[in-house]
Order: C-alpha cells, then sequence, then structure tokens
C-alpha cells in the first residue's frame, strides 16, 4: 500500500485530487482503494480516473492493432515495407499528393490514425513524429493541370509512383489504401480503409495531408478571395460562392464540371444547347439538340462537353418516363 492509500481516511477530497492531478498516471490499484472510500466525492474522483485508464486502454489496443494488421499483410522476406496514401481527390482546386512511409520495426505514436479523423494540430504533430521517426518518406505532388490532362485517378496513381521514387531506398513491399490499381511498378497489398487500419499507411496518410494543407496555404496567398487555406479547395459553401463571385482561377480544376458549372463559366455555345436541351419534350427534339451537339463537339471545353452529355442523358430518361417522347 503507497503513501496516499494509507492516508485517504485523513486526506480531504480536495487534498486527494491535487495529489492525484501532479501524478503522471493513477493506476487500477490507487483507483480501488478511491472506489472503496465511504465519500461519494473520492469515488467520484475514482470513477473518472477508471475512465481516463479504460481510454488509454482503448486507444492502446487500436493502435496495437494497426501494427498488427501491417504484420498480417507482410510475406516472407519482406523487410523494407513502404505504407503510401494519397489526399485530394474530391477537391475541386490544387494538386493530388501522396506519401509513402517507411517506419521502424514497432513503432508506434500516440494518437496515430487516418489523417481526416485528426484536428489539424495533432496532425502536424503526428507529421514532425513520422518525419524524426521514419527510414524514409517520400512525396509526390501533381498539379491540376495535370490532372486535366490524364484525369484525377490516374493523376493519383502517379503521386504514389513519384512519392515511392521519393523514398531514396528501394523497399520489399508498399502497402496500399484503397482498392489494388491494375498496374503498380512495385510488390503491393491494397486495403480498403487502409488509413484507418494499418500503421503505415496511416502514417501516410498524414504526412501526405500536412504537405497538400501547406500548398493550399501558399495558394492561399496568391488567390486570397477564393479562402484555399480555409476549405482546402473542398466543394465547401464558402468555396461555391466564391466560385460563383470571382469566377475560375488557374487554380482550379478545369476537368471537373462541376467547378465550371458552380463559376457559371459556361461559354454560349453551351448555353444554347443547353437552353434548347430544357425545352425538349420529344425524341423528335431530343434527336435534334444530340445532332448539333456531336456535329459542334470540337467548339466546347471538355468539361463543357463532359456536363451536356450528362445533361443530354439525363433528360432523355426524363423524357422517356413521362411517356413524352412517343
Amino acid at each position: 500500500m503507497s503513501g496516499l492509500e494509507g492516508r485517504l481516511g485523513s486526506l480531504s477530497v480536495s487534498e486527494i485530487a491535487g495529489i492525484l492531478s501532479r501524478r503522471r498516471s493513477v493506476g487500477r490499484t490507487t483507483i480501488g482503494f478511491l472506489l472503496r472510500d465511504e465519500r461519494a466525492g473520492v469515488r467520484e474522483l475514482g470513477l473518472r480516473y477508471l475512465d481516463h485508464v479504460r481510454t488509454l486502454e482503448r486507444e492502446r489496443a487500436r493502435l496495437m492493432r494497426l501494427l498488427a494488421a501491417e504484420r498480417e499483410l507482410l510475406f516472407d522476406g519482406a523487410l523494407v515495407v513502404a505504407g503510401v496514401d494519397e489526399v485530394g481527390m474530391a477537391p475541386l482546386a490544387g494538386p493530388v499528393v501522396a506519401a509513402a512511409v517507411v517506419l521502424p520495426l514497432d513503432w508506434l505514436p500516440d494518437g496515430l490514425d487516418d489523417s481526416k479523423r485528426l484536428d489539424p494540430a495533432t496532425r502536424e504533430r503526428l507529421d514532425r513524429e513520422i518525419r524524426r521517426a521514419a527510414s524514409a518518406v517520400g512525396v509526390g505532388v501533381v498539379s491540376e493541370r495535370v490532372i486535366d490532362r490524364v484525369n484525377i485517378y490516374q493523376a493519383s496513381l502517379h503521386a504514389m509512383r513519384l512519392a515511392l521514387r521519393r523514398l531514396g531506398i528501394a523497399i520489399d513491399l508498399a502497402l496500399l489504401d484503397g482498392r489494388p490499381p491494375r498496374t503498380f511498378p512495385v510488390p503491393h497489398r491494397a486495403v480498403v480503409g487502409g488509413d484507418r487500419r494499418v500503421r503505415s499507411i496511416a502514417a501516410a496518410s498524414i504526412v501526405a495531408k500536412v504537405a497538400r494543407d501547406g500548398l493550399l496555404k501558399e495558394a492561399d496567398r496568391h488567390w486570397p478571395e477564393y479562402g484555399f487555406a480555409r476549405h482546402k479547395g473542398y466543394m465547401t459553401p464558402a468555396h461555391v460562392e466564391a466560385l460563383r463571385s470571382h469566377g475560375l482561377c488557374p487554380f482550379h480544376r478545369l476537368s471537373f464540371p462541376r467547378v465550371w458549372e458552380e463559376a457559371d463559366a459556361m461559354g454560349p455555345l453551351y448555353r444554347d444547347l443547353a437552353g434548347r436541351l430544357e425545352g425538349a419534350v420529344s425524341d423528335a427534339d431530343l434527336e435534334a439538340v444530340a445532332f448539333d451537339f456531336d456535329a459542334r463537339r470540337a467548339e466546347l471545353h471538355a468539361s463543357e462537353e463532359r456536363l451536356f452529355a450528362r445533361l443530354l442523358e439525363a433528360r432523355r430518361e426524363t423524357v422517356a418516363e413521362t411517356g413524352a417522347g412517343a
């Protein structure tokens, strides 16, 4: 029995609370004494510390599951393993960024988790800890212009390949978040939800997120009217309002039709075709609009073409459902 447990009866609730607050940790033995005390205030202290201990135990168990899941994915001879993840698939603006991280065996920092489940301060703390502890870290950035040229899926794969090349070391296995790509340059295993289930993928998600957020903060200095530092290019109400007020800027992904739609940036040909499509009530009307659309596709921006094709298909379904096309 420690000094505190032996003196519980002679100490007030506030004195006990003060002593416990100065301890780095309170163990279950001490908590047991608190819970058996006759005073309700002391028992309340015991319950509070018991809840804290259980929270710590659950968190430690979660971290150990991250590590165990990673071990289960390894094959014989895989000694150098990189977790890989990307961020920035959905935003309307900015690059897609991927990170690859090689961690020391059994290393587990407090709070490691999917970057989306962490607040900015925790992400930045963990990013620093990961970079200090990691055997290697690589970051791949693919710009919005490349995204426009090759599409977002191919851009994300390119960012992951860049991140792996920038590790500067050879690896035996890459652990990827999501579904397996059709082709990939190194031996790999993919895990759906890997950023919250596998240790090194979670670490990669944090490094990629912090790196991309930094780029969006820099973009905010060039185009402050859009608020990139706040919404990071995602389609928030504030970003939509900025698009409607200021139109497109060079940082936007022009291959995303929603960007054009929200910015009301469509050209006169698109507006003419869309107006005629809106008034189409029969199959004959639809085919006339579709004929002109096919004839003048080359005059439309790729995003205008993609969006109009979607509208045309939806209008055909509407006319068919109402029976107006007959």
